[in-house]
């Protein structure tokens, strides 16, 4: 699993990650799999299903305050919990924070 800078935005208060799962054997992606993405308290920010690419994005609301603080400043991390043919893997990513009013920040 590969993971990509992540981001948060303020105003709203948004957080957003980005991770690539693949195959460690022949680096083909892995489509159509669950990821759980969460903050450095290991609380889920948001959860995706890979694409045919192998990439899951997702953005989640966050409270402001002392576990966003810690989000921010420690990053997130990307869980695939394994299924009958993978194993379980993880990822961290740093996260980067945006001031968009707009809410748009990163991930998808």
């Amino acid at each position: 699993m590969a993971v990509h800078q992540g981001s948060a935005n303020l105003l709203p208060p948004f957080m957003g990650g980005e991770a690539f799962l693949y195959d460690t054997l022949d680096n083909r992606p892995l489509a159509g799999k669950h990821v759980m993405f969460m903050n450095g308290s290991g609380r889920e920010i948001c959860r995706a299903v890979t694409d045919p690419n192998g990439d899951a994005a997702c953005t989640g609301a966050i409270s402001l305050g002392p576990a966003s603080v810690d989000s921010i400043l420690n990053g997130y991390t990307a869980v695939f919990e394994g299924d009958q043919h993978y194993r379980p893997v993880k990822g961290h990513g740093s996260i980067n924070l945006v001031v968009d009013h707009d809410g748009a920040c990163g991930a998808t």
